[in-house]
This record gives C-alpha cells, sequence and structure tokens, in this order.
C-alpha cells in the first residue's frame, strides 16, 4: 500500500495519525505553502455527520501561522 493510499485510508476512518506495531505513531503532516516548513493537522471538515470520513483536512503551521488545505498528494506521514 503506498503512504498516499495509507492517507486516504485514514481520513476515511477520521484518523490523522497512524500507529506501527512498536508504538510509533505517524501523523498525517503537510508541507506549508509559505515557508515550507512541516506542518501538522489542525482541524478536520466532514460534510455529511452519518460517516466517519473527512471531507477535508487543514493544516497550521507553526512557523508563519498560516492555516492552508491540502491535497492528498501533497500530505506525508511523519
Amino acid at each position: 500500500m503506498s503512504e498516499t493510499e495509507l492517507i486516504c485510508e485514514l481520513l476515511a476512518d477520521a484518523k490523522v495519525f497512524t500507529e506501527t506495531e512498536s508504538g510509533y505513531k505517524r501523523y498525517i503532516c503537510a508541507k506549508c505553502p509559505k515557508d515550507g516548513f512541516e506542518a501538522q493537522v489542525s482541524r478536520v471538515e466532514k460534510h455529511d455527520t452519518t460517516t466517519m470520513s473527512v471531507e477535508k483536512a487543514a493544516f497550521y503551521c507553526p512557523i508563519c501561522h498560516n492555516e492552508f488545505i491540502a491535497s492528498t498528494q501533497d500530505m506525508y506521514l511523519a
């Protein structure tokens, strides 16, 4: 399974991280478009409250305080 497929699966289950067998947590991240710094998910949006699936994930850059939306192709696990 590719990393993008895993991220899509996590978002479908309303999760923003995965845990390895050893207990290490890997969070969904994206690079800030303003400064390129790593940002983690700050909030999620679900349009249908009857499902768990996340429609949008917003990221917050702790350096420039920019909140942005990233496509799944721009997301990665860190």
